[in-house]
């Protein structure tokens, strides 16, 4: 088969002879553009379709669905075909298919007109590709960018504060935004080296599906973007003691309790889903009874919070109002946010300390002041009474 490529798609060809179709890898149909029977199809078609040549050749559309594997796919080429019977152009289409495991396949469906020496349409050949591997693979650059850009914005709220209550608010937000991780809840706990504890010290979150509602309702009213939701947020609920934040409170664990979920993910520096009360992957004993009591809920994610080598907290993240599953890629994107808020909340924690240091040093500096007025003054009355 002799064959050239116009500017529009078209295909100069000689249907004779079709064997130049059937050994090449790809799944090719062959249909007339008279009747719009088959009139050739690759191997690589036909084993796809789990059909033999003698069974598929002359079959109209509807005849070809009837005796193959996948009638949608089939369907959805002659329907192609139509199109470019009447529009004389290639056509491109992709879609999506269950393969015969139930796994997601992207096909792309690109059909040509077939012209005679005359310029006459005579045939339509249709070529379906198995792009699932590129899908895959743009897919996976589109999440990196958007996660890029969740982080890059995440991180510049974070960095534009030294409060640590500004901070760990920023960060409990970006967990749970629905344009960043869309986490139901969080919480973060820190640690109290001096009273040897882990102590619940922030959430953000709803407590009941009513208070969800009410919550999203309003969020999707505002519209916010999200660095604005983040750098916003805080003084809104300044004046909110919720339930959620109460339940953080109440959290309080010894750094000694090594069985403890929260300390292991800790010590361990390890993160973990717990799934149905049971810490997923690993050989333990059930989460404490009275941990899943205080959280409402026996599905959640722990990763720790370290700057370096020093243990800084734990951040709990939960979907406890629509119950979607915790993945892996869930948890990994958590880890990435856990890392800049480690730093940031070092960095607002040694603020604190130096300016707690700044005041100590004032303090000092004006009792030294005084003390000097007041040694000054006794000199000068001493000097009075000696000329008395």
């Amino acid at each position: 088969m002799s064959e050239a490529l116009d500017d529009q798609g078209s295909l100069d060809a000689h249907a004779s002879d079709w064997s130049l179709i059937r050994c090449i890898g790809e799944g090719i149909l062959v249909l007339s553009a008279k009747d719009y029977r088959i009139v050739a199809a690759s191997q690589a078609f036909l084993q796809e379709m789990k059909l033999t040549r003698d069974r598929l050749l002359g079959k109209t559309c509807q005849e070809a669905k009837a005796c193959c594997a996948f009638p949608c796919e089939m369907e959805e080429g002659f329907a192609l075909a139509l199109r470019t019977a009447q529009s004389r152009c290639k056509e491109v289409e992709e879609h999506s298919h269950y393969d015969g495991s139930q796994l997601t396949k992207s096909v792309e469906v690109t059909s040509y007109p077939l012209l005679d020496a005359a310029g006459n349409l005579t045939e339509i050949m249709v070529i379906e590709r198995d792009v699932t591997a590129r899908k895959r693979i743009e897919n996976e650059l589109k999440n990196a960018v958007y996660e890029l850009s969740i982080l890059g914005e995440v991180t510049s709220a974070l960095q534009s504060t030294m409060e640590m209550e500004e901070v760990l608010h920023r960060f409990l937000v970006a967990v749970t935004a629905g344009e960043s991780l869309g986490f139901n809840r969080a919480f973060i706990l820190l640690v109290d080296e001096e009273a040897r504890e882990l102590k619940g010290h922030m959430a953000v979150g709803p407590s009941s599906p009513e208070e969800a509602g009410r919550m999203w309702q309003e969020l999707n009213q505002k519209n916010l973007p999200l660095a604005e939701l983040l750098t916003s947020s805080h003084e809104r609920s300044k004046n909110r003691d919720t339930a959620v934040n109460q339940a953080a409170r109440n959290l309080r664990i010894r750094l000694d309790e090594k069985d403890h979920v929260f300390i292991r993910a800790l010590d361990q520096k390890l993160s973990i889903n717990v799934l149905h009360g049971r810490m997923e992957g690993v050989d333990s004993p059930p989460v404490h009874e009275e941990l899943l009591r205080l959280l409402g809920t026996d599905c959640f994610a722990v990763v720790p919070l370290h700057f370096k080598e020093k243990r800084i907290g734990v951040l709990v993240a939960d979907n406890f109002i629509n119950r979607r599953p915790i993945g892996r890629e869930d948890i990994k994107f958590l880890e990435t946010f856990a890392y800049q808020a480690s730093s940031a909340i070092e960095n607002s924690q040694l603020y604190k300390e130096l300016r707690e240091k700044l005041v100590v040093c004032q303090l000092t500096n004006q009792s030294l002041i005084e003390n000097q007025e007041k040694l000054l003054e006794a000199e000068r009355l001493a000097a009075v009474g000696k000329m008395a």
